[in-house]
Formats: C-alpha cells, structure tokens, sequence
C-alpha cells in the first residue's frame, strides 16, 4: 500500500482524491477543523496522520498559518510547529510576516473587537507562536534573489509589537515572549554567519535589525517578568533579616531569559564595558545580570554614573527591583572597602528624597523593606552632619504626618546612628553625636515629646483614641523610650553628659512624667472592667509600661506603681 492510499482513510479523502490535490485538501480539513463545531476530522487527526504517512512538506503556510495562528485548539500547534520544520521555508516566513503584519494592525485598530471576543487568542500567544514559527524556518531558508536584509527586514515589526504588548501581557506570556525572541534573533544572526561570502556590509545591516527587536524585547520585558533581583541581593548582604513574604518563588527561569539575551547581545558587538553618560535600561540590564560585572567597577562612581536612572526609576516607580539591588549592592561594597567609607553629600541628598517616600508607600511590602533597609545603609555612609539633617527631616511632626509609616522606623534609624556612636566614640558621628550638643539639640525636640507636644495635656487622649488603628503614636513613644534607654544605657559614667542632671530633667518633663499621668489614668478607668478587659489592656500598653520600668531602673527611680495592674 502506498503512503497516500494509507493517509486517505485517515483524514476521510475521497476515493478519487490524487497526491496532486493533496495541497488544496489539507487547507480545506484544516480550515474545517479550525472553525466548524463537528468537523468530519478534528486538528489532532490531520497532525497524526501526517506524521504517521510523511506527508509534513505538503501543508500550505500561506493558506493555514493564519487560520491555525487563530485557533486555540491545542492541536493547532503542533501542526504549526510542524510548518514551522517542515513546510516550505520560503512560504513560510512570506505567511508569518503577513501574519506579523495583521497582528500590528489588529493591536492598533481592533483592541475593543479583541477585548469583546472572550474566545480571540491573546495577541502575545499569537506574536510569540509567529517568532517561534520565523526561529525554526528561517534557518532553512535558501537564497535566491532575497537578501538576506530584505528577509529580516520584516523583523522591524514585531519590535513596535513588543512595546505594545508588554504592559497588557501576563508574566508568563512576557517570560516566554523574551526567550522565544533571543531565539529568534540568535537563530536568525547565526544563519546569515553561515551564508557565503557575505559581505561586511549585509552582516552589519542584519544586525541593525536584529538589534533593536532583542534590545526592545529585554527592555520592555526585564521588569515585569519577577527575577527578584533587589531580594536576592537583600539576602546575600542581611543573611539574617527576613522580609514580610520571604524570597518569591520562580525567579530561576527570569534570571535564566534575561541572561540569555544578554549574552547575545554580545554578537552585536554590544561593549559591557562602555556605559554612557546618561545609561539606558538596556545598560542597567548589563551591569545586573553580567556575572561579575559589577566586581570590576568602582561602586561610588557606578553609583554617579547611574544617578540619572535612579532619580527617573524612583519618581515614576519602574525598574526597581533592579534599581534596588544595584544600588544595595554598590552601598555594601562601599561599605567593605573602606574603614570610614563616605559618599558624596549630593548623591545621598538626591537618592534620600525618594527612598523614605517608596519605603512609606510602595504598595509592595516586600520593597518597602528592601527601600528602607538600602536607604538605612545609604545614609550611614554619608558625612555626619548631613546624616544627622536626613534623620532630623525623617523624624519631624511634619514627616511622620505625611508618612506615617515611618514615625516608628525612623526612631530605630536614630538609634542605629547613636550605638554606631557610642560603638565608635572617636570617628566623625562619634564625635558629633558624642562631644557636642548636636544630638541633643536636634532630636530632643522631636523624640523625648509626644506629637503633639500637648498630646498629654489636660485630660489626656481617650485611650481607644491612643490605640486606635492607624494612630502610630503608641508605637513611636516605644521606640523613642527604648532609645532613651540606650541613650543612658551607653553612657552610665555621664561621660558623654547623656545623664546629665538637666537633661535628665528635661526628657522627664517633657515625656516621662505626662506620659506616667496618662497610664495612670488609663489603668485606673480599666478597674471596673472585667480581668479579660485588663489583661488585653495591659498587653496594648506593655510597650511602654516595660520602656519606663527600664528607664526607672537604670536611672534608680522608685516609681513602680504602674508595673502592677
């Protein structure tokens, strides 16, 4: 029996039915197939038949690439995949730019038909099929009177396609759309190597096509696709915090694409080493994802270099993951190879105007804590002086008004800034903090003070007022006693003057004593209330009964009588 009297009962041919028709007939089953809801053989029969009789080359692209493209029957790929291999190379990339071509105009003209059609095909399954199409048949492609600028020429298409794209498109769509392009432009560049005697001129204008689409496709992709760069940079510098939601998982296979296509940039004589002045993403990109890149450049000056993207990327909240874990990474460096490492004011003036602003805001927690943990290490690298400015801004009534998600955090900075003091007494913040009136002068005002200042006056806040949700104020004074207590803590000979009688005096009037009243008053209302009630009353306010125990038993006072409910 012959091949084709064995593929006839298999896709129902007529008796009379030839080879020669096999071409037209195969379009008419797969057109069938394709739309009408009871076919008289469905796609998966026509692929397996054609496998099983060796009948592949006798598909016609021009005629069924568009109407499988379409269809979302599985089984519509497998038969494109086997165009893609087997099929006539020539019409086969003739139908994926017509193809190419249809999917631009339906992006720009039809986005309300699509978004009305439940069952249309997501334009990027259909983009990322048609380049994966071009990926296996343009290396088969023979020369004849083509180019091979004219044949990559329609290429330049796909890349006002990406950019479309890549802001409507699902991370696994945009995952499989970076890596399915780096396919397709290695493929592509690697065929027109092996073309004989092809001049340096045609090898160069290839590559000014190829270059923008792999270019565009890991710039609009590379921030959306969740390598979670700035996380796993976290972990490698703080291997003992831990953020909120841990490190995410399914970041392999994004370090994975991007590295990929920017190792292929090489082949475009792409230079890793020059970075202009002002860099691109793409430039970015490089730094963070070459390994070792970042090894060989000087952090300060890589720092400078891309200020201009730090500024852009925080304002308009993009690229941070990658932002972040560059600018972590050249703080920690910063931070290992000097002693007494310190930035440029202006640079930690610029970055210190955006970090607390993500940190408060981001709705992310996982980059809030990341934002504010790179701008804690910022700003203990810069000079005295403008670190003890920045934690002056952050700790204002003003502040903390605006954002007050930082009241409590911008405490803990404080005290970071007074333990590296007292832990360093003889280096510049030491000196500052320590043998001059700097510390006290300006955050004695702010910290050893409720906000308001007459929060404790009168009769005092309601106390479901104080502990309301919302209202940080409980947690701050928490904050701000335990940095009282270091405060004294560190320095018990008053070598420093922290114990001095007049300072103690002033904390003690201006927060510990309104802040004992208001507990008094607010224990004594909660002894008609049932033990239930007490406890859980006891358990808001622990915070600051333990902070004044503390405080009362470093500085000898005998006042206990709130300890006791």
């Amino acid at each position: 029996m012959s091949r084709f009297s064995e593929l006839k009962p298999l896709l129902k041919l007529a008796a009379d039915a030839t080879e020669d028709d096999l071409p037209f007939l195969l379009t008419a089953l797969i057109t069938s197939a394709s739309r009408d809801d009871q076919p008289n053989v469905s796609l998966q029969q026509i692929y397996h038949a054609l496998c099983h009789t060796g009948y592949q080359t006798a598909l016609e692209p021009l005629d069924t690439i568009p109407v499988l493209l379409s269809c979302s029957d599985p089984a519509a790929r497998d038969l494109v995949s086997l165009i893609a291999q087997c099929a006539s190379p020539r019409e086969t990339i003739l139908a994926s730019n017509e193809f190419i071509e249809r999917i631009a105009t339906k992006i720009v003209s039809d986005e309300d038909e699509n978004e009305a059609n439940e069952n249309a095909r997501s334009p990027t399954l259909e983009t990322i099929e048609i380049m994966d199409v071009l990926a296996q048949a343009i290396p088969r492609l023979a020369l004849r009177k083509k180019t091979p600028v004219d044949t990559l020429r329609p290429l330049g298409t796909i890349q006002a396609i990406i950019t479309a794209l890549a802001s409507q498109s699902r991370r696994d769509e945009l995952l499989i759309l970076l890596s399915t392009t780096t396919r397709l432009v290695q493929n592509s560049i690697l065929w027109v190597q092996g073309i004989a005697n092809i001049d340096a001129e045609q090898l160069m204008q290839c590559k000014d096509i190829l270059r923008p689409l792999l270019h565009t496709a890991i710039s609009e992709t590379f921030s959306r696709i969740g390598s979670n760069k700035a996380a796993r940079v976290f972990y490698e510098i703080f291997p003992r915090l831990r953020m909120p939601a841990g490190l995410p998982s399914g970041w392999e296979e994004s370090e994975e694409a991007i590295t990929q296509a920017i190792t292929l940039l090489k082949i475009f004589d792409f230079s890793l080493e020059h970075i202009p002045s002002p860099p691109e993403p793409i430039h970015l990109i490089n730094v963070i994802y070459t390994p070792g890149r970042l090894a060989n450049l000087d952090p300060i000056t890589t720092i400078t270099t891309f200020q201009p993207l730090f500024l852009a990327g925080f304002q308009s909240n993009t690229h941070l993951d990658e932002l972040l874990a560059l600018l972590l990474t050249c703080l920690a460096r910063v931070k290992n190879i000097s002693s007494q490492p310190q930035l440029p004011d202006d640079i930690v003036a610029t970055l210190s105007s955006f970090l607390p602003m993500i940190s408060a805001s981001h709705p992310d927690p996982t980059i809030r804590h990341i934002t504010f943990r790179t701008f804690s290490l910022l700003i203990s690298l810069t000079s005295p002086t403008l670190r003890l400015h920045v934690l002056k801004d952050l700790t204002s009534p003003e502040t903390n008004n605006q954002f007050p998600q930082l009241q409590v955090a911008s405490v803990g900075l404080v005290k970071e800034a007074l333990i590296e003091a007292y832990d360093q007494p003889y280096s510049p913040i030491g000196k500052l903090f320590l043998s001059t009136n700097a510390f006290w002068q300006t955050f004695g005002p702010i910290l050893f003070r409720p906000n308001p200042h007459d929060l404790f006056g009168g009769g005092g806040p309601e106390l479901e007022e104080f502990l309301e949700e919302g209202n940080s104020e409980c947690s701050r004074l928490v904050e701000c006693l335990g940095l009282y207590f270091v405060l004294i803590v560190r320095d018990r000979e008053n070598q420093y003057g922290m114990r001095s009688k007049d300072r103690i005096q002033s904390v003690e009037s201006s927060l510990l004593t309104p802040l004992r009243k208001a507990l008094k008053v607010w224990l004594a209302e909660a002894e008609g209330q049932a033990e239930e009630s007490k406890n859980l009353l006891a358990m808001k306010l622990s915070g600051l009964l333990m902070g004044l125990e503390r405080i009362d038993g470093e500085l000898s006072n005998p006042w206990l009588g709130l300890l006791v409910l």
